[in-house]
């Protein structure tokens, strides 16, 4: 490999002034070089990685690291593959008693994650079906909230 590290890509990162999407490309694919890579994986980190970065990024950094591993037939079928539409929204969401709150991002993305497990085949019934579970992970998964601390107004 090029680079041996996410650092020694970062240093020359550094020396270079790379752009950002640049920056992140190359460490998606240091990140990922070693993976086995399916046309399931770039489809799953396609949708998944869609909250962190734009559409059109995820897409050129998994074309680039198919490219990077000579993947020329896996390449053609992900260029092929049209990206469905998650068919769950925050408003059914609030209609099946997810609370709107800091947990709400979570709970989609618990949903999203089941929907790409099961090939992008599940209906909206059934994904809104997981919510009791999903919320009873999160529930157990976060941390204890703070308790409510009064502060000093300043003198002014």
């Amino acid at each position: 490999p090029l680079f041996r590290s996410e650092d020694e890509f970062l240093d020359l990162n550094a020396r270079l002034k790379m752009s950002s999407s640049h920056r992140d490309m190359g460490l998606f694919i240091i990140a990922h070089r070693n993976d086995n890579v399916t046309l399931r994986w770039c489809k799953y980190n396609t949708i998944m990685l869609q909250q962190r970065a734009k559409l059109s990024s995820v897409q050129e950094w998994i074309k680039e690291l198919l490219i990077y591993k000579h993947e020329t037939g896996l390449l053609d079928e992900y260029a092929k593959w049209e990206i469905p539409k998650f068919p769950v929204n925050g408003g059914m969401l609030k209609e099946h008693g997810v609370p709107m709150d800091r947990n709400t991002a979570r709970v989609i993305n618990k949903l999203k994650e089941y929907w790409v497990d099961n090939d992008c085949a599940v209906e909206e019934k059934q994904i809104l079906e997981q919510i009791p579970a999903v919320l009873e992970e999160i529930k157990n998964t976060s941390p204890p909230r703070s308790p409510n601390v009064q502060r000093k107004k300043k003198k002014v």
